[in-house]
């Protein structure tokens, strides 16, 4: 039987967890941080579960010397706490994973199966996305970004992306998955605001012929995602209804399709996001308060264009450059003078950084081969 180690100075808690493991796990318990780096080359563990607050040791430099060994286990990091700044740095240290007490042991013996199964060695390099491809800039805000998308990248934790429309919030979930150890597996999409209301559950879900009028069998996106990444945008705008039923893939990683009586069991990493307040819509009762907490395991934030206008130079450094392959070489001014540039750089852009493009693309039309001025600005 595979081991598994608990590190945990609570006695409880390492008690709840050998009742409930044993028969799947040699369950090796570790009441002493300071031990647990001899047992863990002794017993050879395929996983690690540790409390990220230990009364004998600091957790974190634990943590740091158990990445540190030859063949090191995954980590699972768990806590009474859901701290962002400490999630982050416990992922940065070496953990693989995190989840919040109180947990369902379900849910916590599938993340551990997942982690065991995605930490195993890979035979190719995991690619690098280029940083054009994520998010251009370089202010402090986007450098914290690009810190959260390289930490976050390789859990398996479900990862809530907040921004206002236009802000790039699929350009932070590709980076997430193209940085994943899931990264050769598909990367499904589906903007949920764009769906029709009687046809998202087959479109997430999938459905069997005869389910609807009309309906004819199909897979459900959760299932086209399987051994990759999911990105549903718009979460907010999910009809009560589907919320259940996305909570319910989350703790059981099982779903039906509509019409069906038959469950299939899925393994992909959900990516969610939403422009709209979770807070708001749940005191609205227009959102599920525990779907809100599974959703947002991880959270990323990306701003508006107006809280980082020192970042515009460089986006407008790209679109110019980027417009001309993207509109098969319809564009043939790269420049653009220094006024317009300030124009740009002080106008609060509402649409954010699609705003801006469609500037950018409208300028280079009205320029032809001449430099890009204030004359020939749009906005």
């Amino acid at each position: 039987m595979r081991a598994l180690l608990y590190i945990d100075s609570t006695e409880e808690e390492l008690q709840k967890l050998l009742l409930q493991f044993s028969r799947y796990y040699n369950v090796i318990p570790c009441r002493s941080g300071p031990s647990a780096l001899d047992l863990i080359q002794k017993e050879k563990p395929v996983a690690v579960i540790m409390d990220i607050f230990l009364s004998d040791c600091d957790s974190f430099k634990l943590l740091s010397d158990i990445k540190r060994l030859p063949s090191p286990p995954p980590v699972l990091i768990l806590s009474n706490f859901a701290d962002p700044l400490m999630i982050v740095r416990a992922l940065k240290t070496g953990a693989w994973d995190f989840m919040s007490k109180p947990y369902s042991f379900p849910l916590l013996r599938r993340r551990i199966e997942l982690m065991i199964q995605e930490s195993r060695p890979k035979t190719s390099v995991m690619p690098l996305l280029p940083e054009t491809q994520v998010l251009i800039g370089s202010s402090d805000i986007i450098k914290r970004i690009k810190e959260e998308i390289q930490a976050y990248a390789s859990s398996i934790m479900p990862v809530l992306i907040l921004g206002e429309s236009g802000t790039g919030k699929e350009l932070v979930a590709q980076a997430l998955h193209n940085r994943s150890s899931r990264s050769k597996g598909p990367f499904e999409i589906r903007n949920i605001a764009s769906i029709p209301e009687t046809l998202v559950s087959s479109e997430l879900f999938g459905c069997i012929e005869g389910a609807y009028t009309g309906a004819r069998t199909q897979k459900g996106c959760f299932v086209l995602a399987n051994g990759g990444s999911l990105f549903l945008d718009e979460i907010g705008d999910a009809p009560m209804a589907i919320q259940a039923s996305i909570l319910r893939v989350l703790e059981d990683g099982i779903v039906r399709p509509l019409g069906s009586s038959k469950t299939q069991k899925v393994d992909c990493r959900l990516i969610s996001a939403t422009n709209q307040n979770l807070e708001s819509l749940i005191l609205q009762g227009r959102f599920r308060e525990d779907l809100r907490y599974r959703l947002e395991g991880l959270i990323i934030e990306v701003p508006p264009l107006r809280d980082r206008p020192e970042d515009i130079p460089e986006l407008v450094t790209h679109f110019l450059r980027t417009n001309q392959d993207t509109f098969r070489g319809s564009f043939r001014t790269q420049e653009i003078s220094e006024d317009a540039l300030e124009e740009l750089m002080i106008h609060p852009w509402p649409g954010n950084i699609r705003q801006l493009r469609n500037c950018i693309v409208r300028a280079q039309l009205l320029a032809g081969e001449k430099r890009i001025t204030q004359e020939y600005l749009r906005i």
